[in-house]
This record gives C-alpha cells, structure tokens and sequence, in this order.
C-alpha cells in the first residue's frame, strides 16, 4: 500500500538527521491506497537506493525522493549531491561486486552487490532502473514498476482560496517546490513566493515554524488569511 512505501522511507529521517542532510520527500496524493505489487521486493529496493544515498551523502548534503503513480505504473526516484560517478564508473554501476573506486570501497564500506540486485529485483516486477550521475554532483535514480491499481487514493479537501503564498525567507527553494507539489494536488489557487508579508489579505500564507516572525505579526496576518505553519515536512500546523 500507499503507507508502505511512506513508513519505509520515513525509518530513514533519523539516519538523515545524524549527518544533517536536508531529507525531502514527496509522495503524490494520487499514489493508490492499495495496489497489487510485491510490496516486500518494493520495500527492498527503496530501502537500498536510500540507504546507498545517506552513505555516499556528505554532512549537510541533500536527498530529494519523488514517489508519482501514472497509468498503472509506479514511479520512484532518488536525487542526491553526494559524490556521484563518471561515465565509465556508471557503464558496471549494475554488475555484480562492482563499487566505483577501491577507495570507495574503502572510504565506505559494502560489497558492491547492493545496485546489482536491486537491478534483478526491478527486473523480475517487470520495470526499470536508470540513473544519471555526475561526479563531484550526484546521482539520481529512478524505477518505474507497473502496479495494479485495487483502490484508489480519493483526494478530497480542497482548498477554496484565489491565492497561496509561500514565505521564501522560511523556506530552502528545494522546500518550496516540494509544497508547491503537494498544493496542486489541493487547490487551484495561484501559487506565490514572496520576500515579505506586507499587503496581504485573503489568502493561505505558509511560513516555517522554525523561523516564525515576531507573533504579533502572525496574529495580525490571521486576521485576514489563512497561516500555515509547517514545522517539517511530515508535520503541519494548521
């Protein structure tokens, strides 16, 4: 199911958190509540490839993941700025025992055997695997798996407002984009970014709790919007 792919990447944030990476994840609202796949096998994998990001990921580095369902195909990829790999090293990423330099190998650890069966596993669901990968830059991979859709993900609660305003100085752009993925999901509103909160009426302001304002300001903007303060990504206060 849907909770499954979300409980299997949220054990991850507390690894995150030990090297302060900025851990991101979007999960699309139309992902099916339940779906016929081998859930085991598909825990397997993204298990793997976040696993194998975090590792290769510096302290205050960041991890992106996109989880889309389209036309009875899942859609999962992973975007990091760790040490990422040049073309040749990219050519055997896949094979068996395969690390990209000794001194990876070295520096941090594993057998190289992780990537080649993640690769059979993708394989045997009938999907794909690919990945881009620069060096010095990161690397991105993605899977695409076709599931059979049992029960599908009713998204309801939309919100009925003209304007959404995301307070950027709250957010890294990163962050940003990822609300603005969700927020299409639930209104129809025109979606801004903007520098300062002066002027504004009757609309939905989200702002980062961790860099709240004075909160005389906050309760002079409630009086005519509507705040959303998010204090992570999993956690909003409305």
């Amino acid at each position: 199911t849907s909770k499954d792919i979300q409980s299997t990447i949220e054990i991850f944030f507390a690894k995150s958190l030990e090297k302060n990476i900025n851990f991101e994840t979007f999960i699309s609202p139309q992902l099916p509540e339940i779906m016929s796949q081998d859930i085991l096998r598909l825990k397997q994998v993204i298990t793997n490839l976040i696993s194998n990001a975090i590792k290769f990921v510096d302290i205050d580095g960041s991890i992106s993941i996109d989880v889309h369902y389209y036309n009875e195909h899942l859609y999962f990829s992973i975007n990091d700025d760790g040490i990422g790999m040049t073309k040749e090293q990219l050519l055997k990423i896949f094979k068996p025992f395969s690390q990209a330099t000794t001194d990876t190998q070295l520096c941090y650890g594993g057998t190289g055997l992780g990537l080649s069966v993640v690769k059979t596993i993708v394989e045997l669901m009938g999907g794909t695997i690919t990945v881009n990968s620069e060096i010095g830059k990161g690397s991105t991979f993605s899977v695409i798996v076709p599931i059979k859709t049992i029960k599908e993900n009713i998204v309801s609660g939309k919100i009925e407002i003209e304007n959404i305003y995301l307070y950027t100085p709250s957010f890294l752009n990163s962050t940003c984009e990822l609300i603005k993925k969700y927020l299409i999901n639930f209104s129809t509103a025109k979606i801004n970014k903007i520098q300062n909160l002066n002027n504004i009426s009757n609309s939905c302001i989200f702002i980062n709790l961790n860099n709240i304002l004075d909160l005389n300001v906050i309760k002079n903007l409630s009086k005519n919007n509507k705040i959303v303060l998010i204090k992570n990504m999993n956690t909003i206060i409305r």
